[in-house]
C-alpha cells in the first residue's frame, strides 16, 4: 500500500470552481472505486492538496492522469511513501473547500512535511489532520503577525 500527496494550482477563473470541484469529485469517486483508491482533496484559495492511498501501480497511473488535467497546473509531488495499511478506506474521494480561511503559504508545507517524515511514520489520517492543523495554525500565526 502506498500514500501519495501532491499540491497544484487551480488553472481556471474562480467562477468555474464550483462546477469543476463537482466534476472532479464525481469523476474521482467513480474512478477510485473501480481502482481501489481512497483519498481526500483539499482546495484552498487556488491550491489543490490531495492525499491518495492505493497500490503503487494504480496511484502512478492516476497521477499521470491528474498531471494532464487542464484544470490545474504546477503539479508537485510532495509524498510518495509506503504505508502499512489504508486509513481512509471509507472515502473513495472526499473533498474540502477551505477558501473561507485566509490563504496559506503552501511553500511551508514542504518544510513541515520533511520534519514530519523525519519524526513520524506516515499515516493518511495523520497527514489529513496535519494539513488541517497547518491551516488553522497558519491563520492564527498571521493574525498575531499583524498585531
Amino acid at each position: 500500500m502506498q500514500l501519495v500527496m501532491y499540491i497544484s494550482d487551480y488553472a481556471r477563473p474562480i467562477n468555474y470552481l464550483e462546477d469543476d470541484l463537482t466534476q472532479i469529485l464525481a469523476s474521482a469517486i467513480s474512478h477510485n472505486r473501480s481502482h481501489d483508491i481512497t483519498g481526500v482533496l483539499f482546495f484552498d484559495n487556488g491550491k489543490f492538496i490531495q492525499i491518495l492511498e492505493g497500490t503503487k501501480q494504480e496511484l502512478n497511473a492516476l497521477l499521470e492522469r491528474i498531471k494532464l488535467d487542464t484544470r490545474h497546473k504546477n503539479f508537485k509531488l510532495l509524498m510518495d511513501e509506503p504505508i502499512d495499511k489504508r486509513e481512509i478506506q471509507d472515502w473513495s474521494m472526499k473533498a474540502f473547500d477551505l477558501t473561507e480561511h485566509e490563504p496559506q503559504d503552501w511553500t511551508q508545507l514542504e518544510d513541515l512535511r520533511d520534519a514530519y517524515l523525519n519524526t513520524f511514520k506516515v499515516s493518511s489520517k495523520q497527514i489529513s489532520s496535519w494539513i488541517s492543523h497547518f491551516i488553522k495554525d497558519y491563520a492564527r500565526f498571521k493574525k498575531h503577525e499583524r498585531s
